[in-house]
């Protein structure tokens, strides 16, 4: 989880936490980073050990509440182009907004939450995906699915996210 402890960041952190020993978790609100970094600016790349060592990221995006909107960031982003399957908690079209973008995602990931309108249900069913993850034989699953993190990690979602990014930073 990147950013500040609000909304549903605090109670998904909290629901993660105990599972921990599993994987990686940060908190910058908390200070809690992967590496022990002084917690510094809006956001700093996640180093790619830490996708190399793990399967999937769970995080909940920015203005996730609204269904009018869908916004999503370097906590969607990242993941997808560094190999990772992703679970988040964001806007209701947001998986199929990837979909559309040319993104893979994966077929163990059970993403029906994306078409909620309540923001509420969409956290419940994106902790029970979380739960069924837990269970999962990831690495099996990783492997089967090797071809959707190739697809995301190719050059061309790369270049097409530098390209929206230096546009909305001009």
């Amino acid at each position: 989880m990147l950013g500040r402890e609000y909304g549903y960041r605090r109670p998904h952190y909290e629901f993660v936490l105990p599972h921990a020993q599993a994987g990686f978790v940060s908190n910058r609100s908390r200070g809690i980073t992967l590496e022990n970094h002084e917690v510094i600016g809006a956001y700093n790349p996640v180093p790619n050990r830490f996708y190399e060592e793990s399967y999937f990221s769970t995080y909940v995006e920015s203005n996730c509440t609204q269904i009018d909107l869908i916004h999503l960031t370097e906590k969607t982003y990242e993941p997808l182009i560094k190999g990772h399957a992703i679970l988040p908690l964001t806007n209701p079209g947001s998986i199929k907004r990837l979909r559309d973008m040319g993104f893979k995602v994966v077929d163990f990931i059970d993403y029906s939450f994306d078409q909620v309108d309540s923001v509420d249900e969409r956290f419940q069913l994106v902790q029970q995906e979380f739960l069924k993850l837990l269970d999962a034989d990831l690495d099996w699953l990783y492997k089967q699915n090797q071809q959707i993190f190739e697809h995301n990690r190719s050059e061309e979602h790369t270049s097409e996210l530098q390209s929206h990014h230096d546009l909305v930073c001009r």
